[in-house]
């Protein structure tokens, strides 16, 4: 109980089960350091450094770094000083680990980290893990829990970063393809930030909203 009532369900579980989520989780961070180092070329954005390097659309800073929160905001400084006529969005996801479907983190995570997907589909699906919470009478009561991911998993950050993913790239897809916007995606986690030219920020807020809202 976070205070007001709603729910910020904290994962405890059995050590066997954790310990065995976190060595897949290590196991996938060759592919986290793909996925998210690694687009595709025709999903990059145009701009090319001096070195000759292409800069990627997506950046997720929030996987496999101690210090990802610094490093998201040094690159957006910079981003901003060196390009002062960009508009930079910030999005909110509301409930963004309570209210994920699973299926989609599945569907991402079995593309991405098989491995991975391998052990969610023992920890998930052999039976819907159980949530105990108060009534309005503080009777504690059973609920048996479809979607969301459990605050503090081990495997939480990891799988919601694959699904985002998914879903802001296909987003980025659209506002090229069907638009001809281009959009840099820097993110923490659920913490994310656009980087697009002012005139094209409404449609850029309404395409990835929209694709956001189906994970």
């Amino acid at each position: 109980d976070k205070g007001d009532g709603s729910a910020r369900p904290i994962v405890l579980g059995e050590l066997l089960v954790k310990l065995a989520v976190g060595c897949s989780v290590d196991a996938s961070q060759p592919q986290l350091d793909n996925v998210f180092g690694k687009q595709p070329e025709e999903l990059r954005a145009p701009a090319v450094g001096s070195n000759g390097t292409v800069t990627p659309i997506f950046r997720q800073f929030g996987v496999g770094s101690s210090d990802g929160v610094s490093q998201m905001l040094a690159h957006a400084q910079l981003r901003a000083v060196r390009n002062p006529d960009k508009a930079f969005l910030g999005l909110d996801l509301v409930h963004a680990f309570g209210e994920i479907h699973r299926d989609a983190c599945r569907e991402s995570v079995r593309l991405h980290a098989p491995a991975l997907d391998r052990t969610l589909a023992q920890s998930w699906c052999a039976k819907p893990p159980t949530l105990w919470l108060q009534d309005e009478h503080k009777v504690w009561r059973p609920f048996e829990v479809y979607d969301g991911l459990w605050q503090g998993a081990l495997e939480a950050s990891a799988v919601f970063s694959f699904t985002a993913y998914d879903a802001l790239l296909r987003a980025i897809v659209r506002l090229r393809q069907q638009f001809g916007i281009n959009v840099e995606v820097l993110a923490y986690i659920d913490d994310i930030l656009l980087v697009c030219d002012p005139q094209h920020t409404a449609c850029v807020i309404d395409v990835i909203s929209t694709e956001l809202q189906l994970i």
